[in-house]
């Protein structure tokens, strides 16, 4: 009977170097988001101008138009807004989280417009994601490109 056997010589080295170009790729694409989820946090937080009145007896809300993001009436919703960034955990998916915290109960009325009390929407986390998605897109894309 005829045999052959084949074996690969540095095998170990090839899987180590897979594993460390592996853990490049993360941790460039951990940075890109944790950029990312940084400046949407940011655009968020400074879209909402001041100058909405505020509120209280005698004085009189300014209200901004639908479609834009709210104005500052107390600054409760504005110092609310928060993020999560990313953790690096190998084999993971890799999420960072841009939201306001449950504690201010209207933010989602005022995000998607609330039709029972006739509140059109005036978004600020959308528009904020909307502004950086094409940026990120591209330095992930980038990452990849680097790959292939």
């Amino acid at each position: 009977m005829t045999e052959l056997s084949v074996s690969l010589v540095g095998a170990e080295k090839l899987l180590d170097k897979l594993k460390s170009v592996a853990d490049k790729i993360d941790e460039k694409v951990f940075e890109v988001v944790k950029n990312t989820t940084i400046k949407v946090n940011s655009t968020a937080i400074n879209s909402m101008k001041t100058g909405g009145g505020g509120l209280g007896k005698g004085k009189t809300p300014r209200r901004s138009r639908p479609g834009n993001p709210p104005y500052v009436q107390t600054g409760y919703l504005k110092s609310n807004i928060t993020f999560e960034l990313p953790t690096l955990i190998k084999g993971r998916k890799i999420i960072g989280k841009v939201g306001v915290k449950d504690i201010v109960p209207y933010a989602r009325a005022l995000e998607y417009g609330y039709p029972p009390r006739n509140l059109k929407e005036r978004p600020f986390l959308r528009p904020a994601l909307a502004k950086h998605i094409l940026q990120f897109e591209k330095e992930l894309s980038d990452i990849i490109g680097v790959i292939k």
